[in-house]
Protein backbone atom coordinates (compact mmCIF):
# COMPACT_ATOMS: atom_id res chain seq x y z
CA UNK A 1 0.00 0.00 0.00
CA UNK A 2 1.10 3.53 0.21
CA UNK A 3 3.33 5.53 2.12
CA UNK A 4 3.00 8.80 2.97
CA UNK A 5 4.19 11.79 4.43
CA UNK A 6 2.68 14.82 5.43
CA UNK A 7 4.88 18.31 5.26
CA UNK A 8 3.65 21.32 7.30
CA UNK A 9 3.53 24.18 6.02
CA UNK A 10 2.90 27.55 7.07
CA UNK A 11 -0.68 28.97 8.00
CA UNK A 12 -1.71 25.74 8.76
CA UNK A 13 -1.72 24.44 5.41
CA UNK A 14 -0.64 20.81 4.13
CA UNK A 15 1.08 18.84 1.40
CA UNK A 16 0.89 15.05 1.20
CA UNK A 17 3.17 13.00 -0.58
CA UNK A 18 2.86 8.99 -0.92
CA UNK A 19 5.92 7.58 -2.42
CA UNK A 20 5.76 4.29 -4.38
CA UNK A 21 8.92 3.27 -5.00
CA UNK A 22 12.36 5.10 -5.11
CA UNK A 23 12.86 4.46 -8.82
CA UNK A 24 8.89 6.48 -9.98
CA UNK A 25 9.47 8.33 -13.03
CA UNK A 26 5.84 9.65 -12.96
CA UNK A 27 4.78 12.38 -10.64
CA UNK A 28 0.96 13.31 -9.90
CA UNK A 29 -0.04 16.83 -8.27
CA UNK A 30 -3.35 16.77 -6.92
CA UNK A 31 -5.23 19.75 -5.40
CA UNK A 32 -5.99 18.16 -1.99
CA UNK A 33 -9.56 19.71 -1.76
CA UNK A 34 -10.71 17.36 -4.96
CA UNK A 35 -8.98 14.50 -3.44
CA UNK A 36 -12.33 12.33 -3.10
CA UNK A 37 -12.85 8.67 -3.82
CA UNK A 38 -14.36 9.59 -6.61
CA UNK A 39 -11.40 11.38 -8.36
CA UNK A 40 -9.14 8.75 -6.42
CA UNK A 41 -10.81 6.41 -9.27
CA UNK A 42 -10.66 8.63 -11.92
CA UNK A 43 -6.95 8.94 -11.34
CA UNK A 44 -6.48 5.46 -11.47
CA UNK A 45 -8.08 5.42 -15.00
CA UNK A 46 -6.22 7.97 -16.57
CA UNK A 47 -2.94 6.28 -15.47
CA UNK A 48 -3.92 2.85 -16.59
CA UNK A 49 -4.85 4.47 -20.01
CA UNK A 50 -0.94 5.64 -20.22
CA UNK A 51 -0.01 2.43 -19.07
CA UNK A 52 0.96 3.88 -15.51
CA UNK A 53 0.39 2.18 -12.19
CA UNK A 54 -0.52 4.39 -9.74
CA UNK A 55 1.10 2.24 -6.40
CA UNK A 56 4.15 1.47 -8.26
CA UNK A 57 5.48 4.19 -11.11
CA UNK A 58 4.13 7.53 -9.08
CA UNK A 59 4.88 9.85 -6.21
CA UNK A 60 1.61 11.35 -5.41
CA UNK A 61 1.35 14.61 -3.51
CA UNK A 62 -1.77 16.43 -3.08
CA UNK A 63 -1.56 19.73 -2.44
CA UNK A 64 -3.70 22.54 -1.17
CA UNK A 65 -4.56 24.77 -3.62
CA UNK A 66 -3.68 27.63 -0.42
CA UNK A 67 -0.46 26.43 -0.34
CA UNK A 68 2.92 26.57 -2.21
CA UNK A 69 4.86 23.96 -2.23
CA UNK A 70 7.97 23.61 -4.02
CA UNK A 71 7.87 20.85 -6.09
CA UNK A 72 11.22 19.71 -6.32
CA UNK A 73 11.32 18.59 -2.96
CA UNK A 74 8.18 16.63 -3.28
CA UNK A 75 9.50 14.53 -6.19
CA UNK A 76 13.24 14.18 -4.35
CA UNK A 77 13.90 10.53 -3.88
CA UNK A 78 12.12 9.57 -7.19
CA UNK A 79 13.58 9.18 -10.88
CA UNK A 80 10.91 11.51 -11.86
CA UNK A 81 10.73 12.66 -16.07
CA UNK A 82 7.06 13.51 -16.21
CA UNK A 83 4.61 15.45 -14.27
CA UNK A 84 1.33 15.80 -14.12
CA UNK A 85 -0.81 18.62 -12.16
CA UNK A 86 -4.45 18.60 -11.69
CA UNK A 87 -5.93 21.61 -10.85
CA UNK A 88 -3.13 23.13 -9.07
CA UNK A 89 -1.07 26.42 -10.52
CA UNK A 90 2.25 27.06 -11.17
CA UNK A 91 2.59 29.37 -8.24
CA UNK A 92 1.22 26.27 -6.35
CA UNK A 93 4.54 24.51 -7.05
CA UNK A 94 6.49 27.38 -6.88
CA UNK A 95 7.43 27.58 -10.64
CA UNK A 96 7.14 31.65 -11.71
CA UNK A 97 6.08 30.86 -15.80
CA UNK A 98 3.12 30.21 -17.60
CA UNK A 99 1.28 27.40 -18.90
CA UNK A 100 -1.50 26.42 -20.75
CA UNK A 101 -3.31 23.72 -19.93
CA UNK A 102 -3.36 20.37 -21.62
CA UNK A 103 0.01 21.47 -23.39
CA UNK A 104 3.93 19.75 -23.06
CA UNK A 105 6.16 21.69 -21.77
CA UNK A 106 10.18 21.11 -20.40
CA UNK A 107 10.98 22.15 -17.12
CA UNK A 108 13.99 21.26 -15.19
CA UNK A 109 14.90 18.54 -18.03
CA UNK A 110 11.37 17.07 -17.00
CA UNK A 111 7.83 16.84 -19.03
CA UNK A 112 5.40 18.31 -17.31
CA UNK A 113 1.13 18.59 -18.30
CA UNK A 114 -0.98 20.93 -16.42
CA UNK A 115 -4.50 19.94 -16.42
CA UNK A 116 -8.31 20.74 -15.07
CA UNK A 117 -8.74 19.43 -11.64
CA UNK A 118 -10.36 16.08 -11.44
CA UNK A 119 -13.48 17.54 -9.60
CA UNK A 120 -13.55 19.49 -13.11
CA UNK A 121 -13.12 16.52 -15.01
CA UNK A 122 -15.54 14.89 -13.26
CA UNK A 123 -18.85 17.50 -13.48
CA UNK A 124 -18.21 17.56 -17.19
CA UNK A 125 -17.98 13.54 -17.20
CA UNK A 126 -21.12 13.97 -15.25
CA UNK A 127 -23.01 16.47 -18.03
CA UNK A 128 -21.86 14.17 -20.24
CA UNK A 129 -19.89 16.58 -22.45
CA UNK A 130 -16.02 15.36 -22.91
CA UNK A 131 -13.75 18.68 -24.28
CA UNK A 132 -11.44 18.70 -21.12
CA UNK A 133 -10.97 15.15 -20.97
CA UNK A 134 -10.47 14.72 -25.02
CA UNK A 135 -7.69 17.56 -24.46
CA UNK A 136 -6.33 15.74 -21.45
CA UNK A 137 -5.93 12.51 -23.34
CA UNK A 138 -3.96 14.27 -26.57
CA UNK A 139 -1.71 15.93 -24.09
CA UNK A 140 -1.00 12.18 -22.43
CA UNK A 141 -0.43 11.03 -25.39
CA UNK A 142 2.33 14.06 -26.27
CA UNK A 143 4.00 13.58 -22.64
CA UNK A 144 4.06 9.42 -22.91
CA UNK A 145 4.81 9.87 -26.73
CA UNK A 146 2.02 7.16 -27.57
Amino acid sequence: MFKSNLYFIPENTFASVTKAKPDAHVAVFVAHEDYLPEAKNMLQQILAAVKINIENDCILCTVSRDTKVHYYNAISGGNVSKILVFGLSTENLCLHIKTSLYTKISIDQRDWIFADSLGALLDEKAKGEKKKRVALWHGLKQLFEI
